[in-house]
């Protein structure tokens, strides 16, 4: 991507995110009694539906998506009783072995987005024709009910590693 002014200040913002993020989890969260918090980063969202409809934007939504969690992992690290969860390089795993998750699809959207305009509406009468119960993506960026599941699955390991299950 080209180093613009604006795409500097789209990476600048995602560091600020996410040390507020961080700063909100410690004071907040932690600092008013938390022992057991758990943080999950941002998956790789250049791998999204709606990343890989615009490549030339691939780099810079990797630039800030990384940025973000960089951010918050140097943030929260040593901060007791806080789990983060690397929600990011699991996307990228599900996406490169999708067999080792049952998925079978993570590049379309299960919702047809030429009925609906997004996952927020959509339906089992609005979905793509067959079977888009193990897809990765339900509309450009948000997660499916399966995805959701696989998410959850990931976080009770981290908390198995932790001894919190």
């Amino acid at each position: 991507y080209a180093a613009t002014t604006g795409a500097t200040k789209a990476v600048t913002g995602m560091a600020t995110a996410a040390a507020t993020l961080a700063a909100y989890v410690k004071n907040n969260i932690v600092g008013k009694g938390a022992k057991y918090v758990v943080v999950i980063n941002l998956p790789d969202v250049s791998l999204t539906p709606m990343a890989n409809a615009a490549p030339e934007t691939k780099p810079l939504i990797l630039a800030m998506t990384t940025t973000f969690n960089k951010t918050l992992q140097d943030s929260l690290a040593g901060t007791s009783g806080v789990v983060l969860v690397d929600a990011f390089s699991n996307l990228q795993d599900q996406v490169a072995h999708p067999e080792r998750y049952a998925l079978t699809n993570v590049t379309a959207t299960a919702c047809d987005l030429a009925k609906v305009p997004s996952s927020l509406v959509c339906s089992a009468a609005t979905t793509v024709a067959g079977d888009s119960s193990h897809y990765l993506f339900a509309d450009g960026v948000h997660p499916t009910p399966f995805l959701h599941k696989l998410q959850a699955q990931l976080v009770a390991t981290y908390l198995a590693k932790a001894g919190w299950l």
